[in-house]
């Protein structure tokens, strides 16, 4: 299956090749894809990224006859990355600009774990066995999220490459549940 390869091997590998060499706890994605010259990489992992995580909560939507709550917040998470990744940061030259990057890339982080939080919960009300390790995952990674910022004090590398392979997995193996049924 395509969506394992993405979710297993190619969303990890470009997202470990992306921080490799740098301060997990020092900087975040959005220093190292534009002041450390790593546009591209940093252009191309979003774009993966998004992609994923539109084509598998979509899938999971259309398969579990969705709400238009998870339409939206699924559209507005994937565009939020897109515009986040797109938009440079460069405080010192455009503030503006750097601040309507971080919103969207908070937004979209935001948007995408609302989307699956209101998934699980309509899905645990069906099979509440079934979907509760989902429920605890999710919450798992919500709670490690704020531990990791709280005691550093910033979003970092190691927040980000957290959330975005937990993230995945979680995606991957509830998209693989479903499709059981």
């Amino acid at each position: 299956m395509l969506s394992c390869l993405f979710a297993y091997g190619i969303i990890p590998a470009l997202t470990l090749f992306f921080v490799m060499g740098s301060g997990m706890t020092e900087l975040n994605f959005t220093v190292l894809g534009n002041a450390l010259g790593r546009r591209e990489l940093f252009l191309v992992w979003g774009t993966v990224f998004a992609g994923f995580i539109s084509v598998s909560l979509g899938s999971i939507i259309k398969h579990t006859i969705g709400t238009v709550f998870e339409k939206l917040t699924l559209i507005s998470a994937v565009l939020l990355l897109i515009s986040g990744i797109i938009l440079p940061y460069f405080p010192e030259k455009w503030p503006n600009m750097a601040w309507l990057h971080t919103a969207c890339c908070f937004m979209a982080a935001v948007m995408a774990d609302l989307c699956v939080t209101h998934i699980i919960i309509r899905l645990r009300k069906g099979n509440r066995a079934k979907y509760r390790r989902y429920f605890y995952w999710n919450w798992a990674n919500i709670a490690l999220s704020a531990v990791f910022f709280t005691e550093i004090g910033m979003v970092t590398s190691l927040l980000e490459v957290f959330f975005s392979l937990s993230f995945t997995f979680m995606i991957q193996s509830l998209r693989q549940n479903i499709r059981k049924i």
